[in-house]
């Protein structure tokens, strides 16, 4: 997952490089999420592969220029990207559907899924294939927000949601889990999902 990961902060900078050469790292590192001191090893590592150019203005101030080698990776980045996203989505479809046949099986009507990421818009298709209805989205991070235009709720709401399972769509698997413990949600009904 780390090297994915690395994959796309890359595009991201060399993206962002491409754009506007004046970037800051303090504002490449704010757009990244990531900190300034790791901005700072990117873009020195970029330009020893020489992916972009870095030139001094002032002594404080430095320009970055996109070199041809640079946007060559940064196209083959976002090939990787595009293909990897097909690959995730495709597993993903393939490992909800499943799950959501045996829960209509099972004889559950009703689901609460619980988080907000890719997996979660992807488990809403899934569900309305399977003919499931969704009682309703939580997540603590994006409560009040939406997905996929459904109205994301506090995971406290659980309790005053009609529902047969909960589905756990979140990438902090065990983080989702403790709070539906604390909830009192009984573990017979919880089922996690990922690919």
């Amino acid at each position: 997952m780390r090297r994915k990961e690395d994959h796309v902060q890359v595009f991201r900078i060399l993206d962002e490089v491409s754009k506007n050469g004046d970037v800051t790292q303090r504002s490449l590192s704010l757009r990244l999420g990531v900190a300034l001191g790791l901005t700072n090893l990117y873009v020195r590592r970029l330009g020893k592969k020489g992916y972009i150019k870095i030139v001094n203005l002032k002594a404080n101030r430095l320009r970055y220029e996109l070199t041809p080698s640079g946007l060559a990776q940064k196209t083959a980045l976002a090939f990787q990207y595009v293909q990897d996203s097909y690959v995730f989505y495709r597993e993903a479809r393939k490992s909800l559907t499943k799950t959501f046949k045996a829960l209509k099986v099972s004889g559950a009507q009703t689901v609460i899924l619980f988080g907000t990421g890719e997996l979660a818009e992807i488990a809403l298709l899934s569900l309305q294939e399977a003919n499931m209805e969704v009682a309703g989205i939580v997540s603590a991070r994006h409560a009040g927000q939406s997905l996929c235009g459904r109205l994301v709720h506090e995971p406290a709401s659980i309790a005053s949601i009609a529902h047969d399972r909960v589905v756990v769509v979140e990438r902090e698997r065990k983080e989702a889990l403790n709070v539906l413990a604390e909830l009192g949600v009984n573990e017979s009904t919880v089922v996690c999902v990922g690919v």
